[in-house]
């Protein structure tokens, strides 16, 4: 197995944009994103210091996410592990409840930063720390 040579002030780089995408984590289950705060150990989302009210399932898609942020999430996963849905359903409630969590959490829900689409496969959070 070959690997590519490479200097070690790109690998510097890479880690920092990585850790540069992580959310910032201020104790066990606790997120901010910039303005949005969440709780999952207290199941409370805030955003500018006012709650943000969440379905039960807004919380369990939004948690979800989040515990695989920067990943590509397929529909059919989202489905199946939130909703319990069989493979090969046929359904929009993934993308609805994506329009709710963007409505209440985003910025511009029209040009998501958080919870953005990848086409043809499903969503990836993409939260970032923010000040």
């Amino acid at each position: 197995m070959t690997t590519k040579p490479f200097k070690s002030a790109e690998l510097v780089a890479r880690v920092e944009a990585q850790l540069r995408r992580m959310p910032i984590r201020s104790g066990q289950g606790v997120f901010q994103f910039g303005p949005i705060r969440l709780d999952f150990r207290l199941a409370e989302v805030t955003k500018n210091d006012e709650p943000v009210p969440l379905s039960s399932k807004e919380f369990q898609l939004l948690r979800y996410l989040i515990e695989r942020a920067g990943s590509s999430i397929p529909r059919e996963e989202l489905l199946s592990s939130i909703w319990g849905y069989d493979a090969g359903t046929l359904t929009r409630t993934v993308d609805v409840h994506v329009a709710s969590l963007r409505k209440k959490l985003e910025s511009n829900p029209s040009q998501p930063e958080l919870i953005v689409t990848v086409p043809g496969l499903g969503y990836k959070f993409m939260g970032s720390r923010r000040t």
